[in-house]
């Protein structure tokens, strides 16, 4: 049976599938075909052996690390109990988007997939909590209720970034983390690709090019929609800065 060995735990539209896409490139990691294996959120009821099964080909070389890549685990609230319990090892790497950019082109994406039947961003952050309440409230009762509205709507609350990492430091110890900023990753991939080699301990394969993939050109927000949004995250943030002396400030 074989389990992986890290994580990419966050954050949607934060980068992860083009650094799911730099990793699974390197020799010495082995990681599933598909990126989103969504396991200890959405498939948890199916089992370890359902889990590790994505693994298997890793046997093929036993000198490779596994991984694996699944946004929605830095936000979904069972996941961190989950992970404790049957990855108790496992090294977690968490990339962290300035909170308002990261909500806006997740709600442009569901707009391009036609999930999104509001027409303004305003409407969707005004109308958040009513359209995610119902399921968040049914996934406390029911750990394996699946809840689409609280997963693809809460555009805001996904970016509650010191919440969810103070849930998270409550499992695992803050050296058990490598946090990254995306825009470093967006302007700097290089360096935070050698960052992350160091933290997994593996060799530096640094590819000779750089693309993003999954990437959207966004419409522009204005400098007054950008303030105001952005104060929703101002105590979070300071909750962020003061867990992980980190200096996330956007």
């Amino acid at each position: 049976m074989t389990k992986p060995d890290f994580l990419i735990i966050g954050t949607q539209r934060g980068g992860t599938t083009t650094l799911f896409s730099l990793l699974s490139a390197h020799p010495g990691i082995f990681m599933p075909e598909e990126k989103e294996v969504h396991y200890f959120d959405l498939n948890y009821q199916k089992g370890i052996d359902w889990y590790t099964e994505k693994f298997s080909n890793s046997v093929k070389d036993s000198t490779a690390i596994t991984g694996e890549a699944s946004p929605y685990y830095l936000y979904h609230p069972h996941v961190p109990a989950r992970v404790a319990q049957d990855l108790p090892e496992v090294k977690l790497i968490v990339l962290l988007r300035d909170p308002v950019d990261r909500a806006y082109s997740n709600y442009m994406l569901e707009r391009k997939r036609n999930a999104e039947p509001m027409d303004t961003f305003s409407q969707v952050v005004a109308m958040e909590t009513k359209r995610t309440e119902g399921d968040k409230e049914q996934i406390k009762l029911d750990p394996n209720f699946i809840g689409n509205d609280f997963q693809r709507y809460s555009y805001m609350k996904r970016g509650l970034y010191g919440q969810q990492l103070q849930r998270w430091f409550t499992y695992f110890p803050k050296d058990r983390f490598l946090l990254l900023k995306s825009e470093d990753f967006f302007t700097e991939p290089k360096a935070i690709l050698t960052r992350i080699y160091d933290f997994l301990e593996i060799e530096k394969v640094c590819p000779r090019e750089f693309s993003a993939l999954n990437k959207m050109t966004d419409e522009p927000m204005t400098s007054e929609m950008k303030r105001e949004w952005s104060t929703y995250f101002r105590e979070d943030g300071k909750l962020l800065r003061e867990l992980t002396g980190e200096n996330f400030s956007w």
